[in-house]
């Protein structure tokens, strides 16, 4: 019974995500680029937390590559994914 309920918020949110890409695809179709700046952040003490978030952040550098539409998009894919195999596993 959750799964069935948490699967269907799921879709339902995956589906909004849908949305929100195309909204935000028109409005960025209309709007001026931004200029985007990049923080660099250096600890000595901080070496193995400083190299996990070293390769976090590449790879979110390399997901805002995307444009904004797809990542709502691929977010939106996740969603219905996960919502889809709760309603079709029913796991809890």
């Amino acid at each position: 019974m959750i799964s069935s309920i948490l699967g269907w918020i799921f879709v339902v949110l995956g589906i909004l995500a849908f949305l929100a890409g195309l909204v935000i695809y028109v409005r960025s179709a209309f709007a001026a680029p931004q200029v985007k700046r990049a923080h660099t952040y250096q600890s000595v003490d901080l070496g193995a937390l400083a190299d996990l978030i070293e390769s976090l952040s590449k790879l979110l550098e390399n997901f805002t590559k995307l444009s904004i539409p797809v990542q709502w998009a691929l977010l939106g894919l996740v969603m219905i994914g996960v919502g889809s195999y709760l309603l079709a596993t029913k796991p809890f």
